[in-house]
């Protein structure tokens, strides 16, 4: 895995931390349109769109029926 790669799957890795500290703080239930929950929600979505898709589990797509 290049350096590149590394960072992006790092980038992910603390996004996804910091949605799962703010929503256990929000009690499990942040409340409909909270824009802090927004945002670390983006900013998970954003840090995962730049791993090279080489490196993603193709078993975790998204258009599984």
């Amino acid at each position: 895995m290049g350096l590149a790669a590394r960072r992006a799957t790092r980038a992910w890795n603390k996004a996804n931390d910091d949605l799962d500290v703010y929503v256990a703080e929000q009690g499990n239930k942040p409340a409909q349109g909270d824009t802090r929950y927004l945002y670390l929600q983006d900013a998970v979505n954003t840090a995962y769109d730049k791993i090279p898709a080489r490196y993603l589990d193709p078993r975790d797509s998204e258009d599984e029926d």
